[in-house]
C-alpha cells in the first residue's frame, strides 16, 4: 500500500469502528498536532497525522482504547469522588490538627487518581481487545497491542500514569486472548 493510499487511514478506520457501532456516533476525530499519539478528548479522538502510517490493526485498537477512554471516564470520576467523599468523612471525625488532615487528604486523593488511571488504562486495553477479537477475528490481540504500543512516542510522565508496555501486554494476553489447548493423544 502506498503512503499517499495510507494518508486518511485514521479517518476512514474510525469511520468504519462508527459505521459497525463499535465507536458512538456521537464521537468525532481530529486531526491534532498537539499530540504525538492518539487521545481522547470528552467526545473526540484526536490524533496525529504520523498515526497513519500504522498498520490498520494498530490503529483500529488505539482508536478503540480512546473509545474506552471516552466511555469509561464518568465511571472513573465518579470512583474518584466517592472516594474522595469517604476520606473526607473519614478524617472529618478523627481529631488530627487541620494541616495533618489536609496533608492526608492530599496523600490518599494522589494514590487514588494514580491507581485509577492505571485501572482506567488496563479498562481501555481490555475493551478494545475484546471488540478487536470479538469483530475482527483476531485471537490474540496482545500482539496487536504489543506491536502498536511499542511504536508510540514514550515520555517519562506517561511511566507515572501508564502500567509498562511489557504489563499491559501480559494482562491482556491473560484475559483476553483466545487460548488454545493442545491436548495429546496417546
Amino acid at each position: 500500500m502506498h503512503m499517499e493510499s495510507r494518508k486518511d487511514s485514521c479517518e476512514r478506520i474510525f469511520n468504519e469502528l462508527v459505521n459497525i457501532g463499535l465507536i458512538s456516533r456521537s464521537h468525532s476525530i481530529k486531526v491534532s498536532d498537539k499530540w504525538d499519539y492518539f487521545h481522547a478528548g470528552l467526545k473526540t479522538i484526536h490524533y496525529n497525522l504520523k498515526m497513519n502510517q500504522l498498520s490498520e490493526n494498530s490503529i483500529r485498537i488505539s482508536l478503540l482504547h480512546e473509545e474506552g477512554h471516552i466511555r469509561f471516564l464518568y465511571r472513573s470520576i465518579l470512583y474518584l469522588f466517592l472516594i474522595f467523599i469517604v476520606i473526607m468523612s473519614i478524617v472529618i471525625f478523627i481529631q488530627f490538627e487541620i494541616l495533618v488532615k489536609i496533608f492526608s487528604i492530599i496523600i490518599i486523593v494522589l494514590i487514588s487518581v494514580w491507581y485509577f488511571l492505571f485501572l482506567e488504562e488496563y479498562q481501555c486495553d481490555k475493551f478494545a481487545s475484546i471488540l478487536l477479537r470479538d469483530k475482527y477475528k483476531i485471537s490474540k490481540p496482545s500482539l496487536v497491542l504489543e506491536k502498536t504500543l511499542e511504536k508510540m512516542p514514550h515520555y517519562g510522565l506517561s511511566a507515572l500514569t501508564h502500567p509498562s508496555i511489557n504489563q499491559r501486554v501480559k494482562k491482556i494476553a491473560e484475559i483476553v486472548d483466545e487460548k488454545t489447548f493442545d491436548i495429546k493423544i496417546e
